[in-house]
């Protein structure tokens, strides 16, 4: 998993030996993560890829303990737009988030109902169309 900051190196490469390859980005929007959309990302690791790589999705699932429903909402509008090009893309074979709680006032999905729901379904959807 690559920091989205490594993607924007001109130079970057997948080393050798990497069979699956993601990168996570929490910071921003899903227009404008760090200065680059998260599609840029996504076809950023694309465009690296050799033929038996495929792409993991990283999202976001860890909030501050002290954060509304509305906060945790707004962060799963942002991620429907990255699980919807995810699920259109057939280089994706798996999704995964955040689960554990612990640092610095943080929780992850494992303490966050919604968001837990939310990347089952996912993940099954994505799991469904790789078996097909």
């Amino acid at each position: 998993i690559f920091a989205a900051s490594t993607l924007r190196n001109d130079k970057f490469v997948i080393p050798n030996g990497y069979d699956w390859v993601g990168f996570d980005c929490y910071h921003g929007t899903f227009e404008d993560c760090s200065g680059r959309s998260m599609a840029w990302y996504v076809e950023r690791l694309r465009s690296k890829l050799i033929s038996n790589q495929r792409l993991i999705a990283v999202p976001q699932a860890i909030m501050p303990a002290q954060a509304t429903e509305g906060q945790t909402r707004g962060m799963l509008a942002e991620n429907d737009k990255y699980m919807q090009l995810i699920c259109s893309s057939p280089e994706f074979i798996g999704i995964f988030p955040f689960l554990w709680d612990g640092s610095e006032g943080n929780l992850g999905a494992k303490s966050l109902p919604a968001v837990k729901t939310k990347y089952h379904t996912m993940g099954k959807s994505v799991l469904k169309r790789s078996s097909e």
